[in-house]
């Protein structure tokens, strides 16, 4: 295997002094901005501010027509259905969307494709067992702009169909009501960096016929989860909703379902910050693709569930598929996983309490492989601590 060369990017040391003296920073900072392309002080300081304008979200495209028929929906009391992905950041924006949408009145309910069963995207199987509940009218999030064919599908069997994706579209848009996408090349906003929550978020703003400054205060850490989850670029409007995203984690009322995430990965009482939730917080809700439970991160992520008992528990089973027993440490009757598996592909949790969780929690300590999540493998066994569950 050929080794990789770091190639170090030249600082210039000369630009960064005249911004260290314009900005009044000191000259270490002034150089990490400059070597990132930051070399003006309106750019250090837009970077640095705290105070950054949330971009209208009528500047993206099709916008207006995306709220005008969700608001007809709402209004008549039509049922919606969003439609999401089962990783961290589809969970988080099904999550911002139907909570504002339930707090607004509306029919709505969340479909998350299984990864397994189903993958990735809308697909007509999934619009024929909407429709027949009822739905007329679907709305996307972190995904869409390719279903091409499904869209028109949708459309013929009198399904409406509103997508909101930050995925790149191809040569031909989906032929949907409405079509929100910050990589759109006709958006009237220079913006991008928006991951599919970050997109939801704009449209919840727009529903709401403001900036979205006062909906930060109820949506920024479930925002900020899955920005961070999908490794987007912290500048410009994503930099200063993580930054009060994180404040709001941090400042001692947190959600049941996030609370009870951190204490499964042992941070329940630390000072969270960006590299604890891309570590800690995002592979747990992506665990729940993995177990074919996907629903299971987005309804109990709820804004203002209350349901804490309901949440821990949904915490546990995310935390549990992190990891796996070694086959030394387990008897031979308890070592094959279609033990703990039912029709479906669903998990078998009684039999995985009483045989895994419960020893776990007289013991304190267990023998594990711990997963990687990169290389979708297991590594060395290990002897180590279960904060969490007891």
């Amino acid at each position: 295997m050929g080794r990789r060369k770091w190639k170090i990017k030249k600082h210039d040391k000369e630009l960064a002094a005249e911004l260290s003296e314009s900005c009044g920073l000191d000259a270490l900072t002034a150089l990490l901005l400059v070597t990132r392309g930051i070399t003006t002080a309106e750019e250090a300081q837009a970077f640095l501010s705290r105070e950054a304008e949330l971009i209208d979200p009528f500047e993206l495209r099709d916008m207006d027509r995306a709220v005008e028929r969700i608001t007809q929906a709402v209004d008549s009391g039509e049922q919606i259905v969003v439609y999401g992905d089962y990783d961290a950041d589809g969970v988080t924006a099904s999550t911002v969307l139907y909570s504002y949408l339930s707090m607004i009145g509306a029919q709505v309910s969340v479909y998350i494709p299984e990864r397994e069963a189903e993958g990735f995207g809308l697909h007509r199987e999934a619009i024929d067992a909407i429709a027949a509940q009822g739905a007329t009218l679907i709305v996307t999030v972190d995904n869409g702009i390719a279903a091409v064919e499904e869209a028109a599908y949708a459309g013929s069997i009198g399904v409406d169909l509103v997508v909101t994706d930050h995925h790149l579209p191809g040569d031909t848009l989906p032929k949907a009501y409405a079509v929100v996408d910050p990589m759109r090349q006709d958006n009237l906003c220079a913006y991008r960096g928006w991951c599919g929550v970050g997109v939801a978020f704009k449209l919840i703003c727009a529903l709401e016929g403001s900036d979205g400054a006062d909906l930060l205060d109820e949506y920024a850490d479930i925002v900020t989860i899955g920005t961070i989850a999908d490794v987007m670029e912290l500048r410009g409007e994503n930099r200063m909703i993580v930054r009060r995203g994180l404040e709001q984690i941090n400042a001692g009322v947190r959600r049941p379902g996030v609370q009870a995430l951190l204490e499964c990965a042992g941070m329940g009482d630390k000072e969270i910050g960006a590299t604890d939730i891309a570590f800690g917080i995002a592979p747990r809700i992506n665990a729940a693709g993995r177990m074919g439970r996907p629903a299971l991160a987005a309804v109990d992520g709820r804004c203002g569930s209350g349901k804490s008992t309901l949440s821990e528990l949904a915490a546990r089973r995310l935390h549990c598929p992190l990891f796996h027993m070694d086959d030394f440490f387990l008897p031979p009757e308890l070592r094959t996983p279609q033990r703990y598996a039912q029709p479906g592909g669903n998990v078998h949790y009684e039999r995985v309490e009483a045989e895994l969780l419960r020893p776990i929690r007289d013991t304190g300590a267990a023998r594990f492989r711990p997963f990687d999540c990169h290389s979708l493998g297991y590594g060395a066994p290990v002897e180590v601590s279960v904060p969490g569950l007891a």
